[in-house]
């Protein structure tokens, strides 16, 4: 569990230093271990982490998708009491 904590830290971390390889890579395995976990609330900090990832990529349909995907998980952390998801999950 601290592991996807801290792949979703660090690919925060390297979307702002402009890494968004590096970035995606450390999602792609934050994304495998949450599943393995079924845990929704560190699933919801990476998929929050990976539509930063795609607007900072430029790919088409981001910020749409990015809704998309606020408005889905922001109930799951309003549930969970996870202030910091919901701060991230707004910006």
């Amino acid at each position: 569990t601290r592991r996807i904590v801290l792949l979703a830290d660090l690919s925060g971390a390297l979307i702002e230093s402009g890494r968004l390889d590096d970035a995606g890579r450390a999602l792609d395995e934050a994304e495998r271990l949450a599943a393995a976990a079924d845990d929704r609330r560190l699933a919801a900090h990476v998929l929050v982490q990976r539509q930063f990832l795609r607007i900072f990529h430029g790919e088409e349909g981001g910020l749409e998708e990015a809704a998309r995907a606020a408005a889905a998980v922001i109930p799951v952390f309003e549930r969970l009491g996870d202030d910091l998801g919901l701060c991230r999950a707004r910006r």
